[in-house]
Parts: structure tokens; sequence; C-alpha cells
């Protein structure tokens, strides 16, 4: 008798702590994927990048091939506002793009975003700006995984004066991490929609499909993007320096 009951002594406290282990394991579960969710940390270090610093990045598309560009970040404070610019370098170190946004406790935003276009007899470049329709450039609260942040850019292509709309649309998906350069961060991933659309002859639509990941005090870190004819373009954050090194 004395046998059986010790058996079952430990019979109920395995049960016991079986049990125990599954309701802290559903506990744990249960904060990470508690909303709404601040995800600010995950965007790029705004109070951080008061001097600036050039995020090199390298992009390779569906035939392997990979090419460097840049793209050189700062902060500053306009009149009790904090703007955060990005200035794009392609791999001979020209400058093609430019954006403005505006910090504010919900995002980031974008107030201004230009293209520019070099003629080949000159250095001189054309400045195109873009048209803001909705201009959420990442969300620093999420309510959960089913909501959607959404930006749409357009401008007119001078050489054709053809309409080009690019429009964005941007899903949490939830956490995870990333390595890089040696160091595992915290990292968050965002889920892409992403549509260009050129009207030129009718309307060419290309759409595509892919994610982000944007890890912890760094920013982007990763975006995969596929379209339905094949196509495929990666972006990996290789490395991060100041201006006189990039220079």
């Amino acid at each position: 008798m004395s046998e059986n009951l010790f058996c079952n002594y430990h019979l109920w406290q395995n049960i016991f702590f079986a049990l125990l282990s599954i309701i802290i394991t559903s506990s744990m579960l249960g904060c990470k994927g508690q909303f709404p969710k601040n995800i600010k940390d995950y965007y790029y270090p705004i109070n951080d990048l008061s001097d600036g610093l050039v995020y090199q990045y390298t992009t390779t598309n569906s035939d392997q091939q990979s090419v460097s560009n840049y793209w050189y970040f700062k902060s500053n404070i306009i009149n009790d506002t904090i703007h955060f610019t990005g200035q794009y370098y392609d791999a001979k170190k020209t400058v093609g793009q430019f954006f403005r946004q505006s910090i504010t406790d919900q995002g980031a935003i974008y107030k201004d975003y230009n293209f520019y276009v070099y003629n080949d007899s000159s250095d001189q470049a054309s400045v195109i700006q873009l048209q803001i329709h909705y201009a959420s450039a990442f969300p620093f609260q999420v309510k959960d995984t089913t909501s959607i942040y959404l930006y749409k850019l357009s401008f007119i292509a001078p050489a054709d004066s053809s309409l080009n709309t690019i429009t964005r649309n941007r899903r949490f998906v939830g956490e995870e991490e990333w390595e890089h350069n040696g160091k595992v961060y915290p990292a968050i991933r965002i889920k892409l929609l992403e549509r260009i659309e050129n009207d030129r002859q009718g309307v060419l639509t290309i759409d595509f499909k892919g994610y982000e990941i944007y890890a912890k005090g760094i920013g982007l870190v990763y975006t995969f993007r596929s379209s339905e004819n094949g196509t495929r373009i990666e972006d990996r954050l290789i490395d991060r320096v100041l201006m006189s090194d990039f220079q």
C-alpha cells in the first residue's frame, strides 16, 4: 500500500510540474504578443544620428549579381521638431535620392522625397520632387499583426512625361533575432506588399511581395522582395561608417 501511495505521489508531482511548465511558457508567449506594441527602438536610432552615419547595403538580384549602395542618415531639430533625413548614393557614390521625415509620437512621417536624374552630357542633376499621397514611413505603435501602414508616392518622369506611382503596404509580423557583424540583435519582421505603376502605354503594373527586418538600435538590416515574373531583390546591411570615412 505504501509503495502505491509513493508511486501516486510521484505521478501527481510530475503532472503538477508539467502543468506549471505549460502555464509559465504560455504566460511568456502571451507577454510577447501583447498589443499595442511600441517598436520605435527598432527604427533608425534617431537620437544617435545627429552627426550622421553612412549605412552600406548590398543589393543582390535574381542572377546573384551584387552591387553596393549607401544611405547617409542624419537627424536634426528644427523649430522643436525632430527631422530625419536620408540621402542615397549608388555604387559610384552618385546621389540618387533624398528624403526628409518628421519624427512624431506615432511614427516617422514623410515630408519630402526627391529623385535626381543626370544627363549623359552633364554632371548636373534634374530634381524630381515626388508627390506624397500617404506618408507613413514607419509606425512606432502597432495595434496588432493585421493593421496596415501605408505610404504612396508618385512622380512624372521627365523623359516621357509618364506618371509613376509607388505604393507600399507594411504589416507587423512579429519578433525574431538578427546577426550583424558577429553580434545578435533583437529584431522585428515587417511584411511588405509593393506595387509600382507606370502609365506610359496603358498602365504597367509590377507587384512585389516580401518583408523587411529591423534590428534594435540599428534600423533596417534586410529587405527581401519578389515578383510573379521571378524577379528577386535582396538588400542586406553590411556596415555603418562616418561620412568622413565614406568620402
